[in-house]
């Protein structure tokens, strides 16, 4: 995967993405939706065809095609839903941004019911 992952990364150059305005799952996750340039929709494209190559790696019903990109701020949060989406209204910010890198994550542990991830590896995106 990471030889997959390095050699796609170096055909491809950071693309503009838009960062910004809540969104959430139903009442138990909260985000911030992230807005793909057609630049970045196309590296994400390819990022989703090359993995699925991969006969080994498991996909769900969210993944590949039906990603919805986005940055989680707030899990399991149903029983505190209104306040959580009351106190995020009010700071809302957006900027404009790169995808300019391919990360690998590893799941380190969990604590308090949430699972803690660290960086295995980045390829930074480049032609």
């Amino acid at each position: 995967m990471e030889e997959l992952l390095g050699d796609l990364a170096s055909r491809h150059a950071p693309a503009p993405v838009e960062v910004g305005g809540f969104g959430h799952f139903g009442e138990d996750v909260v985000f911030v939706e992230v807005r793909l340039s057609d630049d970045a929709k196309r590296s994400l494209s390819a990022l989703i065809s090359a993995l699925r190559t991969l006969a080994w790696m498991p996909w769900s019903a969210h993944d590949a095609e039906h990603l919805h990109p986005h940055m989680t701020i707030a899990e399991f949060c149903r029983p505190k839903f209104p306040e959580v989406w009351e106190f995020v209204q009010s700071r809302e910010r957006r900027f404009a941004t790169q995808f300019d890198n391919i990360t690998i994550l590893r799941q380190v542990g969990q604590e308090d019911g949430i699972d803690l991830w660290t960086i295995h590896r980045s390829f930074e995106l480049r032609t």
